[in-house]
């Protein structure tokens, strides 16, 4: 029977940016490389409603 290994635990802090995504390790490896999956546009709150054209808050 093989005998389980002696793992560590390491804190990985992650930021998902529009353009980048830059990760850094508790052990101070880090590692950045760019989004190729599309191109960020403006999101504002009222579009994470969905249609908002019938929302009774458009003063907002």
């Amino acid at each position: 029977m093989q005998q389980p290994k002696d793992y560590q635990m390491e804190i990985v802090a992650v930021d998902l940016g529009y353009g980048c995504v830059k990760a850094i390790s508790s052990s101070g490896k880090q590692i950045l490389f760019l989004l190729i999956v599309g191109n960020g546009y403006e999101r504002g709150l009222m579009n994470l409603f969905g249609d908002t054209s019938r929302a009774p808050f458009r003063n907002i």
